[in-house]
This record gives C-alpha cells, sequence and structure tokens, in this order.
C-alpha cells in the first residue's frame, strides 16, 4: 500500500539581492535549489553557499534565513519530508 506525505510545497524566486529574513520554520522544511545560487544560515547564523542540487533542512521552531546575490529559484516542501531525504555520504 502507497503512503501519503502531508504537507506544503512551495516554488519560490530571489532575485539578485534577495533575501527572506530571519523566520522560525513552521514545521520541518527541506529547501532545495534548482538554479541560481543561494547563501542560507541556520539557527547558529553560519552561512553556507548552496547550489543547484543542494538542499538546507530546518527543524520546527529552527530560525533561518536565506539570501541569494545573483538570482535563484528553490522548492521548499514543509511537513512531512521523509521521502526526499537521503544520508550524506561520508567525507573523503
Amino acid at each position: 500500500m502507497a503512503q501519503i506525505a502531508r504537507g506544503v510545497m512551495t516554488f519560490l524566486g530571489l532575485g539578485p539581492g534577495g533575501r527572506i529574513g530571519r523566520h522560525a520554520a513552521v514545521r520541518r522544511q527541506l529547501f532545495l535549489v534548482v538554479a541560481g545560487d543561494a547563501i542560507v544560515s541556520g539557527a547558529d547564523g553560519t552561512e553556507h553557499p548552496l547550489k543547484p542540487g543542494h538542499a538546507a533542512l530546518w527543524e520546527p521552531g529552527e530560525s533561518h534565513e536565506t539570501r541569494s546575490l545573483s538570482g535563484m529559484m528553490a522548492v521548499i516542501t514543509e511537513g512531512d519530508v521523509r521521502a526526499f531525504l537521503v544520508e550524506q555520504p561520508p567525507a573523503g
């Protein structure tokens, strides 16, 4: 029997220099860059550059922020994101 994921999917575009200010995730949130570049930071404020195919995961209540120098498009899923998660390959 197939399982149904519960959540919301949003498509987001930011122009060059665009920013989504710091806010708390309402639900578990997977942010996947599909075009352009993004710079994201989580609760600790450390910035991480993301390129197409890279993603960030925020937990409910986690403070985060997104910006883009050149513009970007992203898909954001909120809620049950288990179907999208994969293990990170070992470093090295």
